[in-house]
């Protein structure tokens, strides 16, 4: 029975008894630390804003009634009057809020941080 079985699905193909060679890309550290980088500012967009949730009730109100109203203008609004230095959107729903930051470096979106933050 064993002479029914295809050997050529059992092992890789081989060219001249050696495997084939897959290189890997190139590497670039210098992206991973821009990356890094522009991680940092996000973080500080981050730290900004929790400072202010956690230290301001009246600014708390004005976010959670913009967000009952479905007022994604002024919830933006808001948030930009922090003077966040990154590109953020925000999603929202009765239960909570989502804030995502987002960089580039060189035109190619390299980093995002999001925080998810319960309201009821």
């Amino acid at each position: 029975m064993w002479h029914l079985y295809d050997d050529r699905y059992r092992h890789p193909p081989y060219q001249n008894g050696y495997a084939p060679f897959r290189p890997f890309p190139e590497i670039h550290p210098d992206i991973l630390a821009q990356s890094a980088n522009a991680s940092k500012k996000l973080m500080a967009d981050v730290n900004t804003v929790l400072d202010k949730l956690t230290d301001s009730s009246d600014f708390n109100t004005n976010l959670m009634t913009a967000g009952q109203q479905s007022d994604t203008e002024e919830v933006k609004r808001l948030l930009q009057s922090l003077q966040l230095m990154s590109d953020f959107d925000v999603h929202y729903n009765p239960d909570g809020i989502r804030i995502e930051w987002t960089s580039d470096i060189l035109g190619v979106q390299c980093c995002t941080l999001s925080i998810a933050l319960r309201w009821r």
